[in-house]
């Protein structure tokens, strides 16, 4: 007569546990039976357990690939978004790359970087929309990560929305594919650098005349290098920020700079020789 109403009362506290379980998965990488396979994100064979990361409680796992590059690719589903990415690279000579060509959201603070003689790579881009790669609470690039924004065209340039740290890793802004005309990728957060490089790659398969990174808050540069690789057109740098540093240990003489806050107010501060004349701020 007791025990009854007990029941009754523990029965929707263990079903309640259950639905909690199951709604918060941890999946590891094992590409169908090999970890050091390269496939689709979303064949739900390549995980363990099988299935597919793709819900706000979800973590996923790129282990450790021991040999070659492995490229984990994000293509033909919807919009993924996860609490937290790991990507893990620990042997010499191989790589861990992600290809990122859907909207992707990682609500943890993620680190992107590898040991010495490897590399961890996020790639964001496609030929036929705008991808928006988003960090909620910030991607820090440190040694051997590289996060690479790619551009068909302005209309499918990447885009990163969070925070970006560039401690001692590579943010490559590439013009992949058949880029053509001047292409710019935004980064809708604040940049900061003190170590690594950006590189702005003006070229590709098309006629590349200028290809651009635009940040849209503040940018603190106190080291690293800015680089362009390419001779076509104007690769420039935007920035949109209200409170601009720029102090790298070097530059290149062929990057322009443009700085703006859509009809705000704007300081810089630069260790740099800037030629204020004319409509944009230019390297010299």
């Amino acid at each position: 007569m007791i025990t009854l109403p007990r029941l009754a009362i523990l029965l929707p506290a263990i079903a309640f546990i259950v639905t909690s379980v199951n709604a918060q998965t941890f999946y590891t990488w094992d590409g169908n039976g090999d970890p050091n396979a390269s496939g689709n994100w979303y064949v739900v064979d390549n995980w363990d357990p099988a299935g597919t990361p793709a819900w706000g409680g979800d973590t996923a796992s790129l282990g450790n690939v021991t040999s070659g590059t492995r490229t984990v690719t994000i293509s033909g589903g919807s919009t993924t978004g996860l609490t937290a990415l790991q990507m893990i690279q620990t042997t010499a000579g191989a790589s861990n790359v992600l290809s990122v060509e859907k909207n992707f959201t990682v609500n943890a603070p993620f680190v992107l970087q590898a040991s010495a003689g490897a590399t961890a790579q996020i790639r964001a881009g496609n030929d036929s929309e705008l991808i928006n790669l988003i960090s909620s609470q910030g991607m820090t690039v440190g040694a051997n990560g590289i996060l690479t924004l790619e551009a068909a065209s302005n209309a499918t340039a990447a885009t990163f929305s969070g925070n970006l740290t560039i401690a001692g890793g590579t943010l490559d802004i590439e013009a992949s594919h058949s880029a053509d005309g001047s292409v710019t990728s935004i980064l809708n957060g604040r940049l900061t650098m003190s170590s690594g490089q950006i590189v702005l790659t003006n070229s590709g398969t098309g006629v590349v005349t200028g290809r651009r990174l635009q940040i849209n808050d503040n940018a603190n540069i106190t080291g690293g290098s800015l680089s362009v690789t390419g001779s076509s057109g104007t690769p420039m740098l935007l920035l949109n920020g209200v409170t601009n540093v720029l102090n790298p240990d070097s530059y290149s003489s062929a990057l322009r700079l443009s700085l703006s806050t859509w009809g705000g107010t704007s300081t810089l501060s630069t260790n740099q020789q800037i030629d204020f004349s004319g409509t944009e701020i230019a390297w010299i």
